[in-house]
């Protein structure tokens, strides 16, 4: 007879090996989808991309991404019924507001910084036609965090309004 405590921590690590190979096939059937439409896109381009329009500014949106992506796998996992274990749904409700308040405010940090870099950039180029060219640049590239800032929150609110659905029915 197998111990009671011992199952447990079994249905909680099958569980958790679920959601994370759940979370690795959710950003990948993703890239498929947009890698179809897109024939030439590559991971590098894709990367060189993110990175020319967020700078430093998708690492922290990237670590956020992260936690979405798992949360999101942990309720398909619920949903789907491939646990019999149910998450108290309370601490991530919780991670996701958290998201929800950071990630606006991180876009905006991020834009003032690109702001202050165009000033910098117009300033040192003298401000001839090349210098307005760079500075619009930066500008566009801090509109870009403010811009991922504000949909990495609403997809954390629309993950955390879900979550909170789910501990109310526990």
């Amino acid at each position: 007879m197998i111990s009671p405590s011992i199952l447990y921590a079994y249905r909680l690590a099958r569980r958790e090996i679920d959601t994370c190979v759940v979370a690795a096939i959710v950003p990948l059937l993703a890239y498929q989808a947009v890698a179809a439409t897109l024939p030439t896109l590559s991971v590098s381009m894709a990367a060189a991309w993110l990175w020319r329009w967020l700078g430093w500014s998708a690492v922290p949106f990237g670590a956020a991404a992260v936690f979405l992506d798992w949360v999101t796998a942990a309720l398909l996992i619920e949903i789907a019924g491939f646990t019999a274990m149910r998450r108290s749904w309370n601490a991530i409700t919780a991670g996701c507001h958290y998201v929800v308040e950071a990630a606006p405010y991180t876009g905006l940090i991020f834009c003032f910084a690109g702001i202050v870099r165009a000033f910098l950039a117009y300033a040192a180029a003298g401000g001839g036609p090349q210098a307005q060219s760079g500075a619009i640049g930066e500008v566009a590239f801090a509109m870009c965090a403010s811009l991922c800032g504000c949909l990495v929150a609403l997809l954390a609110y629309t993950l955390a309004t879900i979550s909170a659905h789910r501990s109310e029915t526990l």
